[in-house]
């Protein structure tokens, strides 16, 4: 998620279209690095009777996401008359703000140093 945060500066902040894509580049590596990471999870965790189930609402909550987005992004040029930088930056406050959330996560979990069993996480055959 930082990664992607810092892309979206670099994108906001880009002057030749290099750059730009670049950072678009950077930005889908680290999303398709973060899906295939939360399908793993998921094939790890859940148990196999209710893989499909789960597969249908996570992919009916990513189909709804990218309808959020693409609906913010339109109202950011349309309605507000946002410019492509502005519209960087918002997006980058978003990212910011999982970034956070993330590494929060992160920190309690395994930032403690003390180890953790996930007896409820068990990996099902």
């Amino acid at each position: 998620f930082v990664q992607i945060t810092l892309s979206y500066l670099l994108m906001a902040y880009a002057t030749t279209i290099e750059l730009v894509l670049l950072s678009t580049f950077i930005r889908a590596a680290d999303s398709a690095v973060i899906w295939i990471y939360s399908t793993l999870i998921l094939q790890l965790y859940v148990h196999k009777d209710l893989q499909g189930r789960v597969f249908a609402i996570e992919n009916s909550i990513f189909v709804f996401c990218n309808i959020v987005a693409i609906s913010g992004g339109v109202i950011m040029f349309d309605a507000l008359h946002f410019n492509v930088y502005q519209s960087c930056l918002v997006t980058c406050l978003f990212s910011v703000g999982m970034s956070v959330y993330w590494c929060m996560l992160y920190y309690r979990s395994y930032g403690t140093g003390t180890t953790h069993s996930y007896s409820l996480l068990q990996v099902k055959e």
